[in-house]
C-alpha cells in the first residue's frame, strides 16, 4: 500500500511540474490578435471624380411687341375733295403746296353767281390753315381777248381743314372768260396758280 501510495504521489509531481515548468507551451494567441491591422490609408474614392453640374441657360420669356397698326396715308386733295358740285376739281401742285379748286357753274362764267371751293395742302399732305387766298378772274372783249382784259378778285374765307371759299357774281356778263389765278400766302411763302379758261372749257 506505501508502495502505491508513493507511486501515485510521484506521478502527480510529475505532471505538475510539467503544467508549471519552462516547457509549458505558449498561450494561444487571442481572437483580437488573430485579426489584421486596421489600413491607415485613406480610403478610394471608388465612385470617381465629381462632375460639377452643367449650368443651364434660362429659357428666354418670349417678348411680346405690340402690332402697330400702318399710319394712315393722308388722302390726297382729290380724295378730300370728295365731289365737285359740278365738273371735276382742278388741281396743281408746285412749290410743296397743292391746290384744288371746284366751281359751281362749271366752267365758271363772269357776271353769274357762283360758289368757288378750294383745298390747299402741304407736301406732307396735310391741310394747309390760315392761308390768305385770292382768286381773281380774268375777262375780256369777245374777240379782243388778251389786249384789254380786266381783273376781278374775291377773296376766299377759311372754312377750317385747308378748304377756302367765296361766293356771288364776279365780273360784268359781257366779258368773256380768259383765266383764272389763285393766289396764296401762308407763313410767309407764296404761290401763284394760273388756270387757263381751255383747261376749264373741256371739261363742259
Amino acid at each position: 500500500m506505501a508502495h502505491t501510495r508513493l507511486l501515485a504521489a510521484a506521478i502527480a509531481l510529475t505532471v505538475w511540474l510539467a503544467a508549471c515548468g519552462p516547457g509549458r507551451p505558449p498561450a494561444s494567441p487571442t481572437a483580437a490578435a488573430t485579426q489584421p491591422a486596421a489600413s491607415t490609408r485613406p480610403a478610394t474614392n471608388t465612385a470617381g471624380p465629381t462632375t460639377a453640374p452643367t449650368p443651364v441657360a434660362p429659357t428666354p420669356v418670349p417678348t411680346t411687341v405690340p402690332t402697330q397698326p400702318p399710319p394712315t396715308p393722308t388722302p390726297g386733295a382729290d380724295a378730300l375733295l370728295v365731289a365737285c358740285p359740278a365738273g371735276d376739281p382742278w388741281s396743281q401742285t408746285q412749290g410743296g403746296a397743292t391746290l384744288s379748286i371746284c366751281f359751281d357753274p362749271h366752267p365758271p362764267k363772269l357776271g353769274t353767281p357762283g360758289r368757288y371751293t378750294a383745298l390747299l395742302v402741304n407736301a406732307a399732305g396735310q391741310p394747309m390753315a390760315e392761308a390768305q387766298v385770292e382768286l381773281t378772274m380774268v375777262g375780256g372783249m369777245a374777240g379782243m381777248e388778251g389786249e384789254h382784259d380786266e381783273d376781278f378778285t374775291l377773296e376766299m374765307a377759311s372754312q377750317g381743314a385747308g378748304l377756302y371759299a367765296a361766293e356771288g357774281p364776279v365780273g360784268p356778263s359781257d366779258l368773256e372768260l380768259t383765266g383764272i389765278i389763285v393766289r396764296v400766302r401762308s407763313g410767309g411763302d407764296g404761290w401763284t396758280f394760273n388756270i387757263p379758261a381751255s383747261a376749264l372749257a373741256g371739261d363742259e
